[in-house]
């Protein structure tokens, strides 16, 4: 498997975020716990399926076991299928493994098409059945949000909540992190948002709950048209085969059983938008493959992926942007040139370094400088890094990401 990275670094005033308290370098990255606790089928909504059938929706929280922290970054998780299958269990390991990482990991039902498929269901049938999906999922995170602001059962920061997905789930997760009332919503897709409820979906209705989210884990999954991606939308990282058949890389036709129903717009058009309006996202292209989420076929894979996506979270839960209501003086101006680099890095900065640490994108340490701000970077591999600044006290100010490219 031969992996093609883009990468767009952004620095917007319409994303800015606090670094989160729990950030040190390697919670997040590595696997600092050992054992999930996993509560399963809390009920967060219930609704109506396209068929007509009343369904109750449940979803499953993994946490790190043994953890201490109470208010802890958290992404929302859907399942594939091409929305007729798939379960909420389907997502358990992708789920543990962000719990041994410190983040808390929710695994969501949400309604799936139970009409015929023979023939094959309308294209305007699936828009439905998928907005049906994105109101349910809205549903789960304000559900989160809304204990978190009260109870706190499952130690979760309602400020730092994510959404993500595989295939299917992407698709649904996509749409939670990117459209909203402001955007350019075609007046077919609007009328089916109308009928089911509006933005928000009826699936419950603890609306004064937020459902927003501050970024996107896409595995394999697209948008109705990517120009729904606007300024100030959620970070986002993507992976995708270059090829795929099933939920098209750029332009194309998503496809059930191998038939067309409807034209969408993948990672690579998401990618490109995002980069045109300066949105921090991350794409991991899976080059000369025509299948479908082929980099979860094996074990060596899987795990690469998995550990791309929870660096590129960590960098916006723990980026050195700060909020917007701290004074502006009181924020390290650091900035990485040239970048993309071909060996050697200029750190500019009007704050004391006292060292930086690189690592690699499986999160190991490849190199450390102390107090450097021109670094030698010649024998590293083309590719990207992560590099960790702190400051004279050992506490991080910056998380910048690098790209050696000759």
């Amino acid at each position: 498997m031969k992996n093609a990275l883009i990468l767009s670094l952004f620095l917007g005033c319409s994303q800015i975020i606090a670094q989160h308290s729990t950030c040190d370098g390697t919670r997040y990255v590595d696997n600092v716990f050992t054992e999930v606790k996993v509560t399963s089928d809390i009920k967060y909504g219930e609704n109506v399926t396209w068929g007509g059938a009343n369904k109750e929706l449940f979803l499953d929280i993994y946490e790190p076991m043994g953890d201490t922290e109470t208010r802890r970054p958290t992404i929302v998780l859907g399942f594939g299928g091409s929305f007729i299958s798939g379960a909420k269990e389907d997502l358990a390991n992708l789920c543990e493994s962000y719990a041994m990482k410190g983040y808390v990991a929710v695994s969501i039902d949400y309604r799936l098409y139970d009409g015929p498929l023979l023939p094959l269901p309308s294209e305007a049938v699936m828009k439905d059945v998928v907005v049906k999906a994105i109101g349910d999922f809205k549903a789960a995170v304000r559900l989160l949000k809304e204990d978190a602001n009260n109870s706190n059962t499952y130690g979760i920061d309602p400020a730092f909540v994510m959404s993500g997905g595989v295939s299917a789930g992407a698709i649904a997760a996509a749409h939670v992190a990117m459209l909203d009332s402001s955007d350019p919503v075609p007046n077919d897709l609007l009328d089916i948002i109308t009928a089911n409820g509006g933005f928000e979906g009826n699936t419950s209705f603890n609306n004064e709950y937020s459902s927003e989210v501050i970024a996107l884990v896409n595995f394999s999954g697209a948008l109705n048209n990517a120009t729904l991606i606007t300024e100030g939308d959620p970070a986002f990282f993507s992976v995708h085969d270059d090829n795929d058949p099933t939920v098209p890389y750029g332009n194309g036709s998503v496809t059930i059983f191998g038939f067309p129903i409807a034209v969408i717009e993948g990672s690579a058009r998401m990618t490109e938008v995002g980069d045109s309006i300066g949105i921090m996202n991350e794409l991991v292209t899976i080059e000369n493959s025509t299948e479908h989420v082929s980099y979860f076929g094996d074990p060596t894979s899987s795990e690469m992926m998995i550990n791309q996506s929870a660096i590129f979270m960590e960098n916006v839960v723990c980026n050195e942007i700060i909020s917007s209501t701290q004074d502006l003086e009181d924020i390290p101006k650091i900035t990485l040139f040239p970048n993309p680099s071909n060996g050697v890095v200029n750190i500019e900065t009007d704050s004391f370094i006292g060292k930086t640490v690189l690592y690699n994108l499986a999160g190991q340490m490849i190199a450390q400088y102390k107090g450097n701000t021109v670094l030698n970077l010649h024998k590293l591999e083309n590719g990207i890094y992560i590099m960790k600044i702190f400051d004279e006290d050992a506490q991080l100010i910056a998380n910048k990401r690098i790209i050696i490219n000759r």
